[in-house]
């Protein structure tokens, strides 16, 4: 039995593989804006996780521009 797996920028394509790059690229933009915000009113717990999801969809988006 196969299970399924994330696939990256190996078998995707072109297209769908911009449109998951792009995906990603505005999920971390928006993660940081968040985290800014919080961080503007003084809450750094809530920044910092903010913060880290950024950095992770960031590292998504160069993991499928083979970065």
């Amino acid at each position: 039995m196969k299970t399924a797996r994330k696939q990256f920028a190996g078998s995707l394509d072109p297209v769908v593989l911009q449109q998951r790059i792009l995906d990603a690229e505005e999920r971390s933009a928006n993660w940081l804006a968040k985290g800014n915000e919080y961080a503007e009113k003084g809450e750094s717990a809530k920044s910092e996780y903010c913060y880290d999801r950024s950095a992770s969809w960031l590292l998504t988006a160069n993991k499928l521009r083979k970065w």
